[in-house]
């Protein structure tokens, strides 16, 4: 979809091309499709959440000693903020549980149960969706970037790996996020950098290379 709005109506920011929202203050960018949108979500029960969900990011970061410590977050992206929200092994077996139960109850057999359980992940996807973006920041562990205070984040795919390389060099993508308070990295889990970078210039704009 393409905008042509050049400067938000909310603050003035100059407006990347294609941009949903701006990187200033969050506004949405003022279209007639953003209009029948508002227009459509004002019908919608009340307890739609203020703060929409533009797309998830599972990401992983090492620490500890060789970085052999692995945090697993979900990158919640909303026009205002970014949402780093942990994944504990707890969610895990829970997601994998409701999975195996939704199966169960479409009908299906064992082996039908054991790759329903594969999509754990899409599970907590719907919980998110579900869930007000407020609550998802208060859980403990999460990691919270407001927009103003990103300087750039940084997308790169993995180089190719040589035979001899193999075991020794990372096989994901990168993300390195630069802030008023330090710089994070972390490692895609599903996906490459061109693809976390369309969804994240949705909201942050040039700020994504």
């Amino acid at each position: 979809m393409t905008i042509d709005a050049k400067f938000c109506s909310q603050c003035g920011s100059p407006l990347p091309r294609g941009a949903r929202f701006c990187s200033n203050c969050g506004a949405p960018v003022a279209s007639p499709q953003a209009t029948q949108a508002v227009a459509q979500q004002s019908r919608e029960p009340a307890s739609s959440p203020s703060e929409p969900i533009v797309n998830i990011i599972p990401v992983q970061r090492r620490r500890g000693f060789m970085g052999l410590s692995v945090e697993f977050f979900n990158t919640v992206v909303t026009p205002q903020r970014l949402v780093l929200v942990p994944i504990t092994k707890q969610d895990m077996q829970q997601a994998i549980q409701t999975a195996q139960a939704q199966a169960r109850a479409a009908g299906k057999g064992f082996f039908g149960q054991w790759r329903a359980q594969l999509a754990w992940i899409q599970v907590i996807y719907e919980e998110y969706r579900a869930t007000p973006v407020a609550k998802l920041a208060q859980k403990p562990g999460s990691i919270v970037f407001g927009n103003q205070e990103i300087r750039s984040i940084r997308l790169k795919d993995p180089p190719a790996v040589r035979p001899e390389d193999y075991g020794n060099t990372s096989h994901y993508a990168t993300m390195n996020i630069e802030t008023t308070r330090g710089r994070f990295g972390f490692e895609l889990l599903t996906m490459g950098a061109r693809e976390a970078r369309e969804i994240l210039q949705q909201t942050l704009g040039g700020n994504v290379r």
